[in-house]
């Protein structure tokens, strides 16, 4: 049985359990308290420090309306350029087609939308330090061709231009002006350094008399180089 003794050491047993309950029940709503505020200060300050950030990026944002107006300078300066670039490629195409033109020339043939024989006899003495006017169908046009380069007998280099008047586009044309200018309004003529030389008559007169091939080195100068030889390798452009 208990007696009074042992009751009173319960008694305060008991209430000593009840004062360390209560401190320690103090040390941990504290300790709850104390964390919590520390959570919301926290939370604060990070809630501060990114309402800070987006002011300053509001603050770095520019104007819609300079945006804007930056753009469309920038647009004008590259349609400037484009356009400058175009012009150029413009200029070296005009450029190309005309070399090419110059390439494919042929006698009696233009590339003016009118065409002028003044023009295209002065390219084609230009071009060609001998000439010869003739027609297919002339008899004394292939005799003429026949002694200076059929027989192979003369050598010139450059080799002589053949041009068939009835054969060219407008050769009508530029017989007419060839006549004009040489004085010799019939074919064959012979042109040497853009000058008329004679026709067969004159040519076969001289090489009868044997002064041909001397007449032949005095006009071509030193622009045509002129040599005799029985090899039947002459050298001729047909046209």
């Amino acid at each position: 049985m208990l007696n009074k003794k042992n009751i009173r050491i319960l008694s305060i047993t008991a209430l000593l359990l009840v004062v360390i309950y209560l401190l320690l029940s103090s040390s941990v709503t504290n300790s709850i308290i104390n964390n919590g505020e520390a959570d919301v200060a926290r939370q604060q300050a990070t809630g501060k420090t990114k309402t800070s950030k987006n002011l300053v990026n509001l603050e770095n944002v520019e104007d819609p309306e300079k945006v804007q107006q930056k753009f469309e300078e920038q647009q004008k300066e590259l349609d400037h350029e484009v356009e400058e670039i175009q012009k150029l490629k413009d200029q070296l195409k005009t450029q190309e087609e005309r070399i090419e033109e110059l390439e494919e020339y042929t006698p009696g043939s233009t590339t003016e939308t009118s065409y002028d024989a003044n023009t295209e006899y002065n390219q084609l003495i230009l071009k060609y330090p001998v000439i010869i006017f003739s027609k297919s169908y002339c008899p004394y046009s292939k005799s003429l061709k026949e002694l200076l380069v059929g027989k192979g007998e003369y050598i010139f280099d450059p080799k002589p231009q053949i041009i068939e008047l009835d054969l060219v586009e407008h050769g009508s044309e530029l017989q007419e002006v060839v006549g004009k200018l040489t004085g010799r309004t019939t074919v064959p003529n012979l042109i040497i350094n853009g000058i008329s030389r004679g026709g067969n008559d004159e040519i076969q007169l001289l090489e009868k008399e044997g002064g041909l091939f001397d007449k032949l080195k005095e006009w071509g100068g030193v622009e045509v180089q002129i040599s005799s030889s029985v090899s039947n390798e002459a050298g001729v452009n047909n046209i």
